[in-house]
């Protein structure tokens, strides 16, 4: 505990720190809910709450090189995927191809302002929407179009030089075949990449 929350009075400290009793080296699990889904992580310290996650009751026994690895997890906000299965399943059947129009268009933005002699004065500026999204109503604003795809990634450590080392995987169509070499993963677990289809004519 740093010198400046050694200072704090014990209610204020009881809302950083669980007061936890366990003896010996040990970290625990934390857990926090996104899309309605679990994830799990095991995050150096004793603090109740971590950048969205809130402590739980479970913990396992740890060692130095553990800590090491689990160092490097925490710095990247990474987690194993075996604690993880229901989180990462629901990445990898959740959207996993959709299509993207193009939407081009002009629309004018009118001020007024006084001028010199105390007259309103029209101010016209054009203003250009550009950009993709979803909506199907501007499939024929431009007439492009392209599909969007998950691909995935995970991630594994290996020792350089007596060092853990982070090592990003290729990119996948199906989660589930990095688990055996690329065991950890990030919440944003994927990238999407775009691909041109044929195009629509542009309605006249």
């Amino acid at each position: 505990m740093n010198k400046f929350k050694s200072m704090l009075p014990k209610n204020i400290l009881d809302k950083y720190n669980v007061g936890c009793k366990i003896s010996g080296k040990h970290v625990h699990l934390y857990q926090k809910i996104v899309d309605g889904h679990p994830i799990n992580s095991y995050i150096l310290g004793e603090k109740k709450n971590v950048d969205g996650y809130r402590i739980t009751n479970r913990f396992m026994r740890s060692d130095r090189f553990y800590n090491e690895i689990l160092k490097i997890l925490n710095k990247n906000d990474l987690f194993r995927c075996e604690q993880n299965l229901d989180y990462l399943y629901y990445q990898n059947t959740n959207k996993i191809s959709y299509l993207e129009y193009e939407y081009n268009y002009v629309d004018f933005d009118i001020k007024f302002e006084l001028d010199e002699e105390g007259y309103l004065i029209p101010l016209v500026a054009t203003v250009v929407h550009k950009g993709w999204h979803e909506n199907g109503d501007d499939k024929n604003n431009t007439g492009k179009v392209r599909e969007c795809k998950k691909k995935f990634f995970g991630y594994k450590i290996v020792m350089k030089k007596n060092k853990p080392v982070l090592v990003k995987s290729p990119l996948v169509d199906n989660i589930k075949v990095l688990f055996n070499e690329y065991p950890y993963f990030s919440e944003k677990c994927y990238e999407v990449v775009v691909s041109e289809v044929p195009t629509y004519s542009k309605r006249k």
